[in-house]
């Protein structure tokens, strides 16, 4: 990028660093986001909200954007800005006695943009849902430089096409979120953490999808492989798997689900159970789980899903493509909503090709790839360009 792009990037937006092909800017309002791309859209750069975009020009870093203006205790709904850390969001909305109980697993760097924009699945997704539930509303600076506000405090703001829906998971590319309204909910009054432990992890993820069969969705059900439990400091076989489930709500309703997902996992075969019911022994537990699986994910991974029914027979399929190809692979499901993340020390193109071909079988999809008959996906495919048309059809969004 020669001097005068710069010079007139850095009027835009002072706060600016330049490391060699890329450039970073850290715009503080919308203002600046708008004014940004209505640059990049008439010089013809490049720009993405992700560092390590190779195929940008520009990176917009929204961390000087991580307010929240408001929290609304009546409605339940706070304003924010979406440069904030999703931990540091929900943190302090604990502090006001609210609670905002959608998470991602591995990466506590996330902001909001980049979760609700990636539509960003974790522990609490079957208990909860996505975040099209929670985003009643949204503040959007297409790539022209344009701004729209979708929604707002409640449902009768949003009328005509769900735009709010285009955006969460569209990945950026309709547009930069900027400001969300999001629902909150109340404190829960208690919460409990069960671990159950199997012989396998097939028979771990098995136990798990069959919560959700017999109605019982606990806030988190995450099915971890033995080297995974070793490293949070339980004594396990390697081929052993535990369940690790949370149950928040009620104080006189926990102990009763507890039993019922219990007694569930006995028929399931399990081979022991232990309850953690003093609070800073059940935020311990996960503080070690989240710790454990941060340092997991600087490792290759494979991201597969499929549905519940068929979690046991992907985790044995993936590992005996692992155990063929004699690579060492660690496992977490979340296990009512049956997404399988594997963690390798080096991710290897005939066993990726090989665990494909397993999903494909059961009818899954593997790290974001579209999978079915091919004139389905074209379908697909042309729908999405065609929406991105729509929205601009010269783009400076990196896709």
């Amino acid at each position: 990028m020669d001097q005068v792009m710069l010079s007139q990037l850095e009027e835009i937006v002072p706060d600016m660093i330049v490391k060699e092909d890329l450039v970073s800017v850290k715009p503080v309002s919308t203002e600046q986001v708008a004014a940004v791309m209505k640059w990049a859209h008439q010089a013809n750069r490049t720009i993405s909200t992700r560092d390590s975009d190779p195929a940008s020009h520009v990176h917009l870093d929204l961390s000087n954007m991580g307010e929240i203006e408001e929290v609304d205790g009546d409605n339940f709904v706070a304003i924010v800005q979406s440069g904030i850390n999703l931990e540091v969001f929900r943190s302090k909305i604990k502090e006001q006695e609210f609670n905002f109980p959608l998470i991602a697993l591995g990466d506590r760097g996330l902001d909001l943009e980049r979760a609700v924009s990636n539509d960003i699945t974790g522990p609490t997704t079957a208990k909860f849902g996505k975040w099209r539930e929670f985003v009643l509303g949204m503040e959007l600076v297409l790539s022209t430089g344009k701004v729209i506000k979708v929604g707002g405090k409640n449902i009768k703001n949003v009328s005509g096409m769900d735009i709010i829906g285009l955006a969460t998971g569209s990945g950026g590319d309709l547009g930069v979120i900027t400001k969300l309204w999001l629902r909150l909910l109340p404190v829960p009054e208690g919460k409990l953490t069960m671990v159950a432990r199997f012989t396998s992890m097939a028979e771990a993820s098995r136990a798990a999808s069959a919560l959700t069969e017999e109605g019982l969705i606990p806030n988190k059900a995450e099915v971890v492989s033995g080297q995974i439990a070793k490293e949070m400091g339980f004594s396990v076989q390697d081929n052993e798997a535990l369940v690790l489930i949370l149950v928040e709500g009620f104080k006189n309703s926990l102990k009763r689900q507890m039993t019922a997902m219990e007694m569930e996992f006995v028929k399931r075969g399990t081979i022991g159970t232990q309850l953690y019911e003093k609070a800073e022994e059940v935020e311990s537990l996960w503080e070690k789980y989240y710790l454990v699986v941060e340092e997991l994910d600087r490792k290759d991974k494979y991201l597969l899903t499929v549905l519940p029914s068929r979690l046991s027979q992907l985790v044995s399929g993936v590992e005996k493509v692992l155990l063929d190809s004699k690579v060492k692979g660690d496992f977490i499901s979340h296990g009512t909503v049956a997404k399988l993340n594997v963690y390798v020390d080096e991710s290897k193109p005939l066993v990726e090709t090989q665990i494909g071909k397993i999903v494909s079988s059961l009818g899954g999809r593997m790290d974001g790839r579209k999978i079915g008959v091919e004139s389905h996906i074209n379908e697909i495919e042309a729908l999405e360009r065609g929406l991105v048309h729509v929205f601009n059809s010269s783009s400076p969004l990196s896709v």
